[in-house]
């Protein structure tokens, strides 16, 4: 049987040195150049900033998810605005 909790656990440390890296990566400009190339990025590489912020989103839910008041997480978060993504740990309603 699979146990969750290790498995949370480990996508968060596994997040947590994915962000590492790419912050390691770019702020030394590393590998950059080639995506510098092409059409996409020709007005810069904000996609990665994107992509570091539905990183650390999905690590701070990873985190959440971890106590007992993960039912609870987001809330705050969605009424200041400040929530990333859609994982706001319950607070959606959905009608069947």
């Amino acid at each position: 049987m699979i146990n969750i909790k290790i498995v949370t656990e480990t996508c968060v440390k596994f997040l947590i040195i994915l962000l590492f890296f790419l912050h390691f990566f770019s702020s030394r400009n590393a590998f950059l150049e080639q995506y510098r190339r092409e059409n996409m990025f020709s007005d810069g590489l904000d996609e990665f900033d994107n992509a570091r912020e539905t990183v650390k989103a999905l690590q701070d839910e990873y985190a959440a998810c971890q106590g007992p008041d993960y039912v609870n997480w987001g809330e705050q978060g969605e009424r200041d605005g400040s929530v990333i993504g859609h994982g706001s740990g319950g607070s959606q309603k959905t009608e069947l």
